[in-house]
C-alpha cells in the first residue's frame, strides 16, 4: 500500500508547485500533533484546504469542510525529524516504537478531522534540519529542496523515511508488515549514511542512484495508492 510508495520519492516532487507558500490553517495543529508525539519536528502540508483549487480560496477553511467540497482528495502530510534523535551510530532504529508513534500521529489527525491523509516521516540530517525554514521559503517544496541540493551540492540530507495512511473513516489502511518493509528498504542506506558521516559526511552519487532505483522498482511494481495519485480536481 502506501507505505512501499509512501514517500512517492519519484512523484511527490510536482504535486505542490502550484500552492503558495502563506502559512497554511492545518501546519500549526498539525505540528502541534507531531510534536506531541516525536518532540521537536517540523511539518509541511498540502493539497488540505482551497489554495489549490481556484473556486475555493478560503485558506482558512478546515480540512472537514474542504473535504466536503472535495470529497476524494488526498492530504499530505510532510514530518520532518532530526535523525540523530532516532538512528544510532550503527544506522539502527527501533523500528516498533516509530510505527507506533506514527499509529499515534495517524489516531490524533482522525481524532480532529483529517481524514483521508497520506502521513510521510522523513529522518534527515541535522544540517538539512537546521536548514527546514530555508527549504519551506525557497520557491521549491521542502523536499525538492533537499533533493535539489543532494543533486547539485552533493549533500546528504535524506537518511530514512516511512509513511503511514488513513481513509476516509479516519482507519489506518497501512499494516506493519508495510512498515517494517518501508524501514527495511532504508536499513542499507542508514547504514552507509552513518559511515560517510564518519568519514566526512559527503554523499556518494552512487549510494543516491541506488536509493532513487529502489524507489523507481517499487514504483513500477505497485499496484496500489501511491501518494498524490490519487488527487483529483487539483491544480
Amino acid at each position: 500500500m502506501a507505505v512501499l510508495a509512501l514517500i512517492g520519492f519519484l512523484s511527490i516532487f510536482s504535486m505542490i508547485g502550484c500552492e503558495s507558500k502563506d502559512e497554511k490553517a492545518a501546519v500549526q495543529p498539525i505540528t502541534e500533533m507531531a510534536n506531541s508525539i516525536w518532540g521537536e519536528s517540523r511539518v509541511e502540508v498540502s493539497n488540505d484546504t482551497g489554495m489549490t483549487y481556484p473556486e475555493h480560496s478560503d485558506t482558512n477553511m478546515s480540512y472537514e469542510q474542504f473535504l466536503k467540497l472535495y470529497p476524494m482528495n488526498w492530504q499530505l502530510v510532510q514530518v520532518y525529524l532530526n535523525c540523530e534523535r532516532f538512528i544510532n551510530s550503527n544506522g539502527d532504529m527501533d523500528e516498533q516504537a516509530e510505527i507506533d508513534k506514527y499509529k499515534a500521529f495517524a489516531q490524533k489527525l482522525a481524532d480532529h478531522k483529517y481524514m483521508r491523509s497520506s502521513i510521510s516521516i522523513w529522518y534527515i540530517t541535522p544540517g538539512a534540519y537546521d536548514r527546514f525554514d530555508e527549504a519551506k521559503n525557497s520557491d521549491m517544496t521542502v523536499i525538492n529542496y533537499f533533493k535539489d541540493e543532494e543533486n547539485e551540492q552533493g549533500k546528504l540530507n535524506l537518511v530514512t523515511a516511512n509513511g503511514i495512511d488513513i481513509d476516509e473513516q479516519g482507519q489506518i489502511v497501512t499494516t506493519n508488515e508495510e512498515l517494517h518493509k518501508g524501514f527495511d528498504i532504508w536499513k542499507e542506506e542508514r547504514v552507509k549514511s552513518t559511515k560517510l558521516k564518519n568519514d566526512g559526511g559527503s554523499y556518494n552519487e552512487k549510494i543516491k542512484n541506488h536509493i532513487y532505483a529502489i524507489f523507481a522498482d517499487l514504483l513500477a511494481s505497485s499496484n496500489t495508492h501511491v501518494c498524490g495519485t490519487a488527487i483529483e480536481g487539483g491544480g
